[in-house]
């Protein structure tokens, strides 16, 4: 009976610890701080000809452009933050006024011209959507007056007869930080036959010119150069340039473990080779015979949409990203012999992309 009682005891002590060790989660543990962990974020600013305020209130003035001539306008745009940015360009508030009068422009309005002034008539109000607008954009490392040049893209030409009236909002390229962008404009006014133009005398166009800054992103337009052997044949292929119909895009992981992308390509077709020339090591000089540093990112074929990925377990800086034509080496490897020229076949970037191993 005794050992009975003692059995129940201890039977019911043993319960009544297996619920207490249930309930307070008695198990071995061991505890770790890691201390001083932070997130930071860097900036992303720009200074217009040495102008950082938000506001630049005095402009550029072409004065006395008469038809078939060309006015010029060059800015400077700076990185003045710490990141890599975007840099995108466009004008509006358009404002036409007359500030002269003229004996053959009160005509061409059908106005009234008394000797000195012109009454009634039709003023034009189009003028802006009669001037040609080129566009090219040129990167330095620092400050055009003494840095390399590194990079160029001819956006417009005159030829392309993009107005200015219909100038949306442009993208220039890609600037590193502590790097600057020479914006390089041209305003032409075609001549028209007869006395057309006359009505566009004494008259004055204001506008505004607008920068926007944008953190990297991860998609890149990328365009082949149309006319071939020619640098200003470059044009952005999705903002109104003339285009041939060959141009793609590539999007990526600007952060990551590994380069994962996707891709298109169109008006090409057969075996492509898509390389990353990161010439940072030699200044950015891109010389053609340097080609051989390209690193191989994939074999894909022109013409579809492509995707994957490469883990090539380096960062990629201030760097070219093409489609060439042909199947050239081992993914992820460099490709070491120069790339062959093929202008009007390889898929050139509008821009330089960043791309940052998350494992370095």
């Amino acid at each position: 009976m005794t050992k009975i009682i003692k059995s129940i005891l201890i039977l019911v002590l043993l319960t009544s610890l297996g619920g207490v060790m249930a309930k307070s989660g008695a198990w071995f543990t061991d505890q770790e701080k890691v201390l001083g962990n932070s997130v930071s974020t860097g900036t992303v600013d720009i200074a217009v000809d040495g102008n950082n305020a938000a506001t630049v209130g005095v402009g550029y003035s072409l004065v006395d452009l008469k038809p078939s001539q060309h006015g010029y306008i060059n800015e400077i745009v700076s990185n003045v933050g710490t990141n890599p940015l975007n840099l995108y360009k466009s004008a509006g508030l358009f404002v036409e006024s007359e500030v002269l009068q003229s004996e053959p422009k009160c005509v061409e309005i059908d106005g009234t011209w008394d000797g000195k002034t012109c009454t009634g008539g039709t003023l034009p109000t189009d003028l802006a959507s009669r001037i040609n607008y080129d566009l090219r954009v040129e990167l330095y490392n620092g400050d055009p007056q003494t840095a390399k040049l590194v990079w160029w893209e001819t956006i417009y030409l005159d030829s392309d007869a993009k107005k200015l009236s219909d100038l949306g909002k442009v993208y220039l390229g890609m600037v590193p930080s502590g790097w600057s962008m020479k914006v390089m404009q041209s305003y032409h006014m075609p001549s028209q036959e007869g006395t057309l133009d006359n009505k566009y005398q004494g008259e004055k166009l204001t506008f505004d010119m607008t920068f926007d800054a944008q953190q990297l992103t991860n998609t890149l337009a990328l365009e082949n150069k149309y006319l071939s052997d020619t640098d200003v044949s470059h044009h952005v292929w999705n903002l109104g340039g003339i285009s041939d119909g060959i141009d793609g895009s590539v999007s990526y992981d600007v952060r990551d473990k590994a380069f994962n992308y996707t891709g298109t390509s169109e008006g090409v077709s057969g075996d492509y080779t898509m390389i990353a020339w990161d010439n940072s090591a030699k200044g950015y000089s891109w010389n053609w015979n340097d080609s051989a540093d390209a690193i191989i990112l994939a074999h894909v074929t022109g013409g579809v949409g492509f995707s994957g990925s490469v883990d090539i377990n380096r960062n990629l800086t201030n760097t070219k990203l093409w489609l060439v034509p042909g199947n050239f080496g081992t993914v992820g490897a460099v490709y070491g012999s120069v790339l062959p020229w093929n202008p009007t076949q390889t898929l050139f970037d509008t821009g330089l992309i960043d791309y940052y191993d998350a494992d370095i």
